[in-house]
């Protein structure tokens, strides 16, 4: 099996009706704190095989509310159908990867009570997260980044 990663974040941006390069560098900018040049943005997301630092897929993905598979087209050759179908029916996105759900409330309940309402909404979810996978929120990339320190 051969798998090909092919450009996609052209894609992605228009189906979020971003259609100019200017327009996307401004948001990256303004709501990610990544700063890009528009010409540099398209340079990189023109080339047929552009070369992302994980930092600009990050901000991508912030941006644009997507997951990192959504800005590359997957191409799989010399495959048989068995492992297509391995790959497709997949529950979760990621199969080592995570997505992690952060809590950004912050409550003034006692933290008994606090505990007791988190354990309930867990249990809640639980049966949903093996449907569907993991959730994802919009997140700036800076507010991420000041969490984790």
């Amino acid at each position: 099996m051969k798998i090909t990663l092919k450009n996609n974040v052209r894609t992605t941006m228009a189906s979020r009706d971003i259609t100019m390069w200017k327009d996307l560098a401004e948001r990256l900018k303004n709501n990610q704190d990544y700063s890009i040049t528009r010409t540099s943005l398209a340079r990189q997301i023109e080339q047929e095989t552009p070369a992302y630092s994980l930092s600009l897929i990050e901000a991508l993905c912030n941006e644009l509310q997507c997951l990192p598979n959504d800005l590359f087209r997957i191409e799989i050759t010399d495959a048989t159908a068995d492992d297509i179908r391995n790959l497709t029916r997949r529950e979760k996105p990621f199969e080592f990867g995570h997505i992690i759900e952060a809590d950004s409330a912050t409550s003034k309940e006692s933290p008994a009570t606090n505990a007791d309402s988190a354990s309930q909404q867990q249990d809640d979810f639980d049966d949903e997260d093996e449907l569907v996978g993991g959730r994802v929120s919009h997140q700036n990339a800076g507010s991420i980044r000041k969490r984790e320190k």
